[in-house]
């Protein structure tokens, strides 16, 4: 989940895990490295990760688009409530 938050921001991430899946991914949800701490003997990771990352729309607009749909949805119910009635 947390490489679906980094890409939806544009950012990169390194996740480290005590006990599960570490793994780095770059801005465009690219797997760079990976490691299972429980398939992994050295328990050692390393990645090279760009230092930037990118603009998307939703860091721009945050939740509006969200927010819009949701009123944009609201309306559509309310017009179909008036032509009913």
């Amino acid at each position: 989940m947390a490489s679906f938050r980094a890409i939806e921001q544009g950012c990169n991430l390194f996740r480290q895990a005590s006990l599960g899946l570490s793994a780095a991914f770059d801005c465009q949800g690219r797997r760079l490295a990976a490691m299972d701490h429980f398939l992994t003997a050295d328990r050692t990771l390393v990645a090279q990760e760009p230092t930037a990352g990118v603009r998307t729309l939703y860091s721009r607009l945050g939740d509006w688009v969200a927010w819009g749909c949701a009123a944009l949805l609201a309306v559509l119910v309310l017009l179909a409530f008036r032509r009913r009635g």
